[in-house]
C-alpha cells in the first residue's frame, strides 16, 4: 500500500499540464444554508441532519466539486487521461475503508453526491484519498500561558499539500451545524466532510500532520472523519484525546490540539500505539515526525530548527510572530492554507490563495462569523 501511495503521487505530478480553471464561488443560499464571502474568504454554513447538510453542501458547492473532480481527482487517478487501472485500485481500497465509516457520514456523503450531481463513488474517493495517498506536509506551533504575548493561546498551522495547480484556488471554510453536537468550522475544500484543520464553537482547535511511516490499515474510519467526530463532541483537549486514542487508525498522524483554556497537546497517532506530548516552557510544535520517547525518531525535519530559532530566549508569541514562523517554514509550492487559531476568542486568522499562502493577507474570521445564531450566518 505504501508503494501504491507513492506511485499515485508521482503519476499525478507528472501528468499535470496546463493551468486549471479558476474557482468560481458565488454567494447563494439553499434552505437554512448559506455561502457568503468574508473579506474574500468563502464561508459555507450547513445545518441539520447528515442528509440535510450533505444536500446543502452539494447544492451550494456542487459546481466547484465537479471542477475538482475533473481537474484534480481525475489527474491523480487517470494520469494523462488514461485508465491504467489506478482508479479501480484506489476505489477498491476506498470501498473496503467505507465499511468502517459511521453510517451518518455515509448518509451525508450520499446526500452530498445527489445534491452535487456527482456519483457517490467520486464523493467517497474525495473523502478517503488522504488515507490512501500520503502527501500532507504540515507544521504547527502553539504558545500558551506566559509564552503567549496576551496570555491567551496562539496556535499557528500551515497545511501543505500538492496543489496540482488547482487545489489552492478552492480553499474555503465549511461550518457544520449538526442537529446534535457542537458546530465545527473546517478549513477545507468543496466536497470534504472530514476535518484536517478546524475549530469547534467552544474554541477547541485541531490540525493534522501526516507521519510518513510504514504501516497502514484500511479497516478503520478515514482520519479526517474521526477528527470531525472528536471536535463535534469536545468541550476540551482532553475530550479530543479520548476519541482519537480509542479509535482505530488508517495510518500514522500527528494531531495538534488546543482548547480555549490553553490546554495543548500533540497526539502522536501510530497505527498501533499512541503517545501524547505536552508544552515545554509554554510552547509545543510538530511537523511530520514522531518525537515522543515512545514513538520518536532522531531524524530532524528542517522546519524544526527554524521554529526553535524563532522561539529562542523565551520569546513571547503574538499573532505577528506566529505568522512569521509559519512563513519561515512554508513550502513555496504546497502551503495553500495558513491559519492562526485563537481558541479563547473562538476565532482564527486565515490566509489562502496561490502558494505559499503565507505571502497573503490573513483574514480574521470572528466568532460571530463562524458560529452565529441559527439563521443569522452572513
Amino acid at each position: 500500500m505504501r508503494r501504491f501511495r507513492a506511485g499515485v503521487l508521482v503519476l499525478a505530478i507528472c501528468s499535470l499540464s496546463g493551468a486549471a480553471r479558476a474557482a468560481a464561488f458565488a454567494e447563494a443560499t439553499h434552505g437554512p444554508a448559506s455561502l457568503a464571502f468574508v473579506r474574500g474568504v468563502p464561508v459555507l454554513h450547513l445545518y441539520g441532519s447528515p442528509e440535510a447538510m450533505g444536500e446543502q453542501h452539494g447544492k451550494l458547492l456542487g459546481k466547484q466539486m465537479k471542477v475538482l473532480h475533473e481537474q484534480y481527482l481525475n489527474k491523480v487517478l487517470l494520469p494523462g487521461g488514461k485508465d491504467i487501472g489506478l482508479r479501480r485500485q484506489v476505489l477498491k481500497l476506498s470501498r473496503q475503508m467505507a465499511k468502517s465509516i459511521p453510517r451518518h457520514y455515509v448518509r451525508e456523503m450520499e446526500a452530498l453526491a445527489e445534491g452535487s450531481g456527482l456519483a457517490y463513488e467520486d464523493v467517497l474517493l474525495m473523502n478517503t484519498l488522504f488515507d490512501v495517498k500520503r502527501g500532507v506536509l504540515c507544521t504547527t506551533v502553539v504558545a500558551v500561558g506566559d509564552r503567549s504575548a496576551d496570555g491567551k493561546p496562539v496556535f499557528g498551522r500551515n497545511l501543505d499539500f500538492p496543489t496540482l495547480g488547482v487545489a489552492q484556488k478552492y480553499s474555503c471554510v465549511v461550518v457544520f451545524h449538526p442537529a446534535k453536537g457542537r458546530a465545527v468550522a473546517s478549513i477545507a475544500w468543496p466536497g470534504l466532510i472530514g476535518v484536517l484543520s478546524g475549530m469547534n464553537e467552544l474554541g477547541v482547535s485541531a490540525g493534522v500532520m501526516e507521519v510518513h511511516l510504514r504501516g497502514s490499515q484500511i479497516t478503520a474510519t478515514p482520519y479526517a472523519m474521526v477528527f470531525r467526530t472528536a471536535l463535534t463532541g469536545a468541550t476540551s483537549t482532553r475530550d479530543v484525546l479520548a476519541v482519537v486514542k480509542r479509535r482505530s487508525r488508517t495510518s500514522s498522524n500527528n494531531l495538534m490540539i488546543c482548547d480555549a483554556a490553553g490546554d495543548a497537546a500533540c497526539a502522536e497517532l501510530g497505527v498501533r500505539k499512541v503517545a501524547v506530548r505536552r508544552p515545554v516552557n509554554g510552547v509545543l510544535y510538530a511537523t511530520n515526525h514522531f518525537r515522543s520517547k515512545e514513538l520518536g525518531s532522531p531524524w530532524m525535519c528542517w522546519r524544526i530548527p527554524r521554529v526553535r530559532r524563532a522561539l529562542k530566549d523565551g520569546r513571547k508569541v503574538d499573532e505577528a510572530l506566529a505568522k512569521k514562523i509559519l512563513h519561515a517554514v512554508a513550502y513555496k509550492t504546497m502551503t495553500m492554507q495558513s491559519i492562526v487559531f485563537r481558541p479563547a476568542g473562538r476565532e482564527f486568522l486565515l490566509a489562502i490563495g496561490e502558494t505559499p499562502a503565507t505571502q497573503h493577507k490573513y483574514v480574521r474570521l470572528t466568532r460571530s462569523v463562524l458560529f452565529p445564531a441559527r439563521g443569522k450566518a452572513r
